[in-house]
């Protein structure tokens, strides 16, 4: 980075810049500038909110709580992931699904979607699934997807006794 960029990152983590040059968000997502406007003349990949550039000189401009948002989606690990599984695994066995919006907010939305890291970037080439969607869809492995269905079967389990006690 530069010395104005450095200045100029400065300024944003102090609250001071509200939109920020293509270094420093290149920068915070630890890619190239030239990886960054490859991502945002595609379309592809997590790209902050922008506008475009005034001139060649100056190059877009980025809104810096979008860029931090991306950053912290940018980082995460394989075993941070593993982790965020077990959070959910853990939130859904313990109060279903009412519990994944008190407990996990970025899983869950107000319409009974999963939305997993989705939320973290509104322009994110993903849609939230309902439960029923998301244990339907293509899994990477029967493994990733096994807790998830025997939640779901646990929970069918539970309502049907519920259902031969409030019967019998």
């Amino acid at each position: 980075m530069t010395v104005t960029e450095e200045e100029e990152l400065a300024k944003a983590k102090a609250g001071a810049r509200e939109w920020v040059g293509p270094g420093v968000a290149a920068y915070m997502l630890g890619i190239s500038k030239d990886a960054l406007k490859k991502r945002r003349q595609r379309n592809e990949g997590l790209i902050p909110e922008h506008r475009q550039a005034k001139s060649n000189r100056q190059g877009a401009q980025y809104r810096w709580s979008s860029v931090v948002r991306c950053a912290g989606a940018e980082r995460i690990q394989s075993d941070v992931l593993a982790q965020r599984l077990d959070d959910v695994v853990a939130a859904l066995k313990k109060r279903g699904l009412e519990g994944l919006e008190q407990d996990l907010p970025w899983a869950y939305n107000h319409v009974d979607r999963l939305v997993g890291f989705a939320s973290l970037h509104p322009q994110l080439p993903a849609r939230a699934l309902t439960v029923l969607e998301a244990l339907d869809a293509p899994w990477v492995s029967s493994e990733a997807r096994q807790p998830f269905h025997d939640w779901a079967m646990g929970m069918l389990q539970a309502a049907a006794e519920r259902a031969v006690q409030a019967a019998g």
